[in-house]
């Protein structure tokens, strides 16, 4: 974590350093840290699939359904593929279909 962390706050604008660094908070189980360093990767690169549906994956472990779906939303104009990954995981929980738009 240290070095992710290190690299992150060497290359701030580096939307793969925080890419990584939501990833390796994601594995060590620390979520919200994870979702922040998401976040601010999307913000310097909102193309990137792989760290929109890491997003929405921490999101449906909150129980965020709006969150996910936002990410949905965003995914789908990006990346088909991915977007029908996070549709399909979105909808294998029958909970987290209500208010679907």
């Amino acid at each position: 974590i240290r070095a992710s962390e290190r690299a992150a706050l060497l290359a701030p604008q580096s939307a793969l350093a925080l890419y990584n660094l939501g990833y390796v908070y994601s594995r060590a189980r620390h979520g919200e840290k994870a979702i922040r360093a998401f976040q601010k990767s999307l913000a310097l690169n909102p193309d990137s699939g792989e760290a929109r549906l890491r997003l929405a994956a921490l999101y449906l472990e909150k129980n965020d359904r709006e969150g996910a779906l936002r990410e949905y939303a965003a995914l789908k104009t990006t990346d088909a593929a991915l977007a029908e990954r996070l549709f399909r995981a979105i909808f294998k929980n029958r909970t987290l279909t209500a208010g679907f738009k």
